[in-house]
């Protein structure tokens, strides 16, 4: 079963997104940061998949940009991980 949930993006646009997963980085004091597609098919019949921040406020959750160049690379360095991990997990 796949999770959806309705997010507002930084635009004030509402989506339903596919979460991969959602993971958070000590160094940045817990901040929630979320793996997700809108289910786009790329050539090689795999979905694109982005990275945002993950916040949640009441019941809504909001989707904003990592805009720091050394917080973007640590998240790219977690999710690599964590792929790696899952990788791992399915042989």
């Amino acid at each position: 079963m796949k999770d959806v949930i309705t997010v507002t993006m930084d635009d004030g646009r509402s989506l339903e997104i596919e979460v991969i997963t959602i993971f958070s980085l000590d160094k940045y004091n817990d901040r929630n940061y979320i793996v997700y597609t809108l289910g786009e098919k790329l050539e090689n019949d795999q979905e694109k998949v982005y990275i945002s921040i993950l916040e949640r406020d009441q019941d809504n959750f909001n989707l904003s940009s990592i805009e720091d160049s050394a917080e973007w690379e640590d998240v790219q360095l977690a999710v690599n991980e964590l792929s790696k991990d899952d990788g791992e997990a399915n042989e």
